[in-house]
């Protein structure tokens, strides 16, 4: 428990002498709403060591969020450092050599006593440094990415629950479909995982580009998951301490999503499924904030961290290269988890035109990873097989789609036109030629005329049905569209050599030699186009 302080005591100025008058901090100053620095000194110096904020907070019924500013200038100011971090509790700080001396002394030196106001917060500077009212009027002002998320860790296990979810539903897919659930948690079953949303480069050159991001949910067997959960659990928090939920949501996504594509990019004859790229992003995100604020720490544990920290990446960069693991999506997961945190940074502490260029560049990281993937999926020889699969494929269903739009006119085809075409083929009609010339031949009356007229009018009436069957467009199948153009073009020449042959036998005495020459010279044209129509209708039976 710690000692609950007594009060925090400022001494006003009494002369109108220029000198800083001393501030006489005593060591046990009561907790309230809004924390002096000078009564957070004292908490530290009077409390257990390390002193954590958030279990003073709690036992003191003080502000925690309240805690953040005086601690910022404290450490600033060099009178306090960081010496732990436990989980649960947070950073421990316990005072420098400068800030026991400051109490040793009993005096703490302001920058400034002109401001009577200052005097009275208790605002704590070294000499020849800006005071904090200052520095607020001088520049806008920014939360310190120092200031980390002591909130319970939320993003981390949300990712953890969807994966274990999403293996859930698998489970339940493998049971559908008579896969027993040993099975499946055993051995990778491609067919549930690509039902589920594992990735190939066939999924994408059919334009199913969401599997970039779904296939970071499934995963190939129960030791997979297993073995990427615990690796979230351990870097996931301490991510979400060090940036905070909203961005490692998004160094967790981005992550996933440039590991999916580097992966596919490089090799898109693999079935990729597993977190470990998102998972690399955050461990790499980890290295940046260490790159970054590492000289913040104290020595010794910035250095234990480094090495802790580096030893995991050795160790995972190591296993990426066992058979079966994509290194590829492990570098692209690592590469975008880095470069993303280092630009969330910059957004979370910059209001210029820094900030602008560093969210041009956060944008930049997914549409840069889908770009690469669409290049590489364009004009890479790795992706030769998939794109020629892929054009089959698409020429198959053309011709399936083909088929199933021919379907109604091959029936009305077969059905309706190819019996009438039987009633004018050539061999149908000698006969009735011959009868028609010799009535055409009688110079008087024509008792057969009747008969051959009736007919020939009824043969007409064939041949001009088989042109309106076959009036409508083009249906674009190739081997349907051939016998139908030279069925109607055959119907036209039989329709016109029997309009000639009615106009002669309605017409009284013998027909002149011209238009006998034209009607034999349309019923030529007609049989020679019946000869043109046999192949194509020898050819549409194989396809019946």
């Amino acid at each position: 428990m710690l000692g609950m302080p007594s009060r925090s005591e400022v001494d006003s100025p009494t002369t109108d002498d220029a000198t800083p008058p001393p501030i006489q901090v005593d060591r046990l100053a009561l907790p309230c709403t809004h924390p002096t620095v000078a009564g957070v000194l004292a908490w530290i110096a009077a409390g257990q060591k390390p002193w954590f904020p958030s279990q003073f907070a709690t036992e003191t019924g003080t502000d925690r969020d309240a805690l953040d500013d005086p601690l910022s200038q404290l450490r600033l100011a060099g009178l306090v450092h960081i010496v732990t971090w436990v989980r649960g509790l947070g950073q421990g700080y316990t005072l420098t050599t400068e800030g026991e001396a400051a109490l040793a002394s009993g005096t703490v030196i302001l920058s400034s006593a002109e401001n009577p106001a200052e005097l009275a917060s208790g605002v704590l500077a070294m000499p020849g440094e800006v005071p904090a009212a200052e520095a607020e009027a001088t520049q806008p002002s920014r939360p310190s990415s120092l200031e980390l998320n002591h909130r319970t860790p939320l993003v981390g296990r949300l990712f953890l629950l969807a994966n274990l979810l999403w293996f859930f539903v698998g489970l339940v897919a493998a049971w559908w479909s008579g896969v027993s659930p040993w099975s499946y948690m055993s051995e990778a079953n491609l067919p549930i995982l690509h039902r589920i949303g594992s990735v190939t480069g066939d999924d994408l050159v059919r334009g199913e580009w969401w599997r970039l991001l779904g296939s970071c949910f499934v995963h190939a067997d129960g030791l997979h998951l297993l073995v990427n959960l615990i690796g979230l659990a351990v870097v996931g928090p301490l991510a979400e301490l060090l940036w905070g939920r909203t961005r490692l949501f998004i160094i967790y996504l981005l992550s996933a999503l440039a590991g999916s594509c580097l992966a596919m990019a490089l090799n898109p004859d693999v079935v990729l499924v597993g977190a470990s790229g998102a998972i690399w992003g955050v461990l790499m995100s980890l290295l940046a904030w260490l790159v970054l604020y590492g000289d913040r720490l104290p020595p010794k544990i910035a250095a234990d961290s480094m090495r802790r920290v580096g030893l995991a990446i050795v160790l995972n960069a190591g296993l990426s290269l066992v058979p079966g693991i994509s290194w590829e999506g492990h570098l692209g997961g690592a590469l975008a988890g880095f470069v993303t945190a280092g630009l969330l940074n910059v957004l979370w502490l910059e209001r210029n035109r820094r900030w602008l260029f560093a969210l041009a560049l956060l944008v930049m990281v997914p549409i840069a990873s889908l770009g690469g993937l669409g290049v590489a999926m364009k004009w890479g020889e790795g992706w030769a097989p998939s794109r020629q699969r892929a054009a089959s494929r698409e020429k198959l269903e053309r011709e399936h789609a083909n088929e199933a739009a021919a379907a109604e006119p091959l029936a009305n085809f077969t059905q309706n036109v190819v019996p009438l075409l039987d009633t004018l083929r050539p061999d149908m009609l000698e006969g009735l030629q011959v009868q028609a010339v010799t009535q055409l031949s009688r110079p008087g009356p024509r008792p057969g005329a009747g008969a051959v007229r009736s007919k020939v009018a009824g043969l007409k009436v064939n041949a001009d049905t088989i042109i309106g069957h076959l009036a409508g467009p083009a249906t674009d199948v190739p081997w349907l569209d051939a016998p139908r153009t030279q069925a109607k073009v055959f119907a036209e020449a039989r329709s016109h050599s029997f309009a000639l042959l009615l106009e002669m036998l309605n017409a009284p005495g013998v027909p002149n030699a011209a238009a006998l020459a034209a009607w034999n010279a349309a019923c030529k044209q007609a049989d020679a186009e019946f000869g043109a129509l046999l192949p194509a209708l020898m050819r549409l039976r194989t396809h019946q």
